[in-house]
């Protein structure tokens, strides 16, 4: 394309593939199996300098076929954009619930039982400032029930984060929420807070998260973790780093109570 007398590359049409086999032992009792733990496959790329989009499903969803992305995004600014379609929800981190973003082998609890990490909507995401430290304000309203489910509904869900730095290097923090009416017609809130160090060879980064359950029974459901990640550069043609990593997590209802329900090391 050319733009006041400037040639710009832009990417039509960008392939997406992941996959990931492994291999699981129990030496308790002797039994083992492979299994596909994620395959993916999908397309993004830009339409023109406003117009993108993004197209990807999942071969491995409980051995049936799964839309998981599927949005536009209209970007009239360079501070503005709007997402519309089936999306991931502003309350989660992209390396707590993507694939392809994990640095582990398993999700941490935060992004596994809260909640569906996708629903369908529109968000709006405004920097309000993207020079040097960046800030960026996201707004999100959708269903409320959760991926594949395009349902009539009385009530709508909203969710949100304000996020300070970036993802790339250095400090960055957010903090967000999601509200919705479940199928009881009883109120869910979430809550969550991260924050992140990344150098150039390595990053930690610790996270929070509680759902209110409004006084029901089991409670708040709380969850949390820690975790980080080296990168040791190998000098072979084949592998260009090796990546040791380390998490806890842990995840309770109503913990200043009960204590944490379950901690894992991984």
């Amino acid at each position: 394309t050319v733009q006041d007398g400037k040639q710009e590359s832009m990417n039509v049409l960008k392939p997406i593939l992941i996959l990931k086999t492994r291999y699981e032992m129990d030496i308790e009792e002797g039994y083992s199996g492979f299994s596909v733990k994620n395959a993916r496959l999908g397309v993004q790329g830009d339409l023109s300098k406003i117009f993108s989009y993004k197209f990807m499903v999942d071969f491995s969803a409980e051995n049936k076929l799964s839309v998981l992305d599927l949005y536009a995004v209209l970007k009239p600014s360079n501070r503005l954009s709007f997402t519309l379609g089936q999306q991931g929800l502003s309350l989660f981190n992209s390396w707590t619930v993507s694939p392809n973003s994990l640095d582990y082998v398993n999700r941490p609890f935060i992004g596994k039982y809260f909640i569906s990490s996708r629903d369908i909507g529109v968000a709006m995401k405004y920097a309000l400032k993207n020079q040097g430290f960046p800030i960026n304000a996201e707004l999100g309203v959708y269903n409320g029930t959760g991926i594949n489910n395009p349902t009539w509904n009385k009530s709508v869900a909203v969710g949100g984060r304000l996020e300070f730095g970036s993802t790339k290097k250095g400090f960055r923090t957010s903090a967000k929420f999601y509200n919705l009416k479940n199928a009881d017609g009883l109120t869910d809130t979430y809550w969550g807070a991260d924050a992140r160090y990344a150098g150039s060879d390595f990053k930690i980064e610790a996270e929070y998260m509680t759902k209110n359950m409004n006084d029901r029974e089991p409670g708040a459901l709380n969850a949390a973790y820690i975790q980080g990640m080296y990168k040791i550069k190998v000098n072979n043609p084949s592998i260009s780093r090796v990546e040791p990593v380390l998490r806890w997590d842990g995840m309770g209802y109503d913990i200043t109570d009960r204590g944490l329900g379950v901690n894992r090391v991984t």
